[in-house]
């Protein structure tokens, strides 16, 4: 599987889109400076705006899946296990 990754670093008050034109889901990840990972799939269609506070990383996830199951913050520790997860 072709995996492309680009890493963008925004300031406080950046904001960024993010909208999922393909027919797969695709993953997007976010890493605050602690080391917190906001991950979430993009089912086809979906869009996600990220807006960078001033110590907060604000993020919102506009699907027009009625299943989506939501945005997950995940543990640094957790190297990526999306087992112990949480909303």
């Amino acid at each position: 599987m072709n995996e492309f990754v680009e890493q963008k670093l925004l300031q406080p008050g950046d904001g960024v889109q993010v909208q999922n034109q393909g027919n797969v889901a695709q993953r997007i990840q976010l890493v605050t400076e602690a080391g917190t990972v906001f991950s979430s799939v993009l089912p086809p269609g979906a869009g996600v705006t990220v807006i960078i506070g001033h110590e907060a990383l604000a993020m919102q996830i506009d699907t027009p899946d009625p299943d989506y199951p939501g945005l997950h913050l995940v543990r640094p520790a957790d190297d990526d296990e999306d087992d112990d997860a949480f909303h």
